[in-house]
């Protein structure tokens, strides 16, 4: 992850979930102190996890770090989940 005049870059997506979040869970969070939420849209480990996201304040995509989340407001459905039901 880069940083440019403050701002969080995000590089190459590369898992569906880390540390209990997982693509699709809509989560609240502090962005540089600002309040934000959405859903996750693409989870980054290298060099450092973070994750994009939807802003649904805004109508911008945003990058976290997943230590920024203050709460998950909802859990999107895993896999396993899904194939369960079906």
């Amino acid at each position: 992850m880069s940083r440019r005049k403050g701002k969080i870059v995000a590089p190459v997506p590369e898992a569906t979930s880390h540390q209990g979040y997982n693509v699709g869970d809509v989560v609240k969070c502090k962005v540089r102190k600002v309040a934000a939420h959405g859903p996750i849209t693409d989870i980054h480990l290298n060099p450092t996890p973070c994750f994009s996201f939807f802003d649904e304040k805004t109508g911008q995509f945003r990058v976290a770090r997943f230590e920024d989340i203050t709460m998950v407001i909802e859990r999107a459905p895993s896999a396993q989940e899904t194939t369960e039901e079906e």
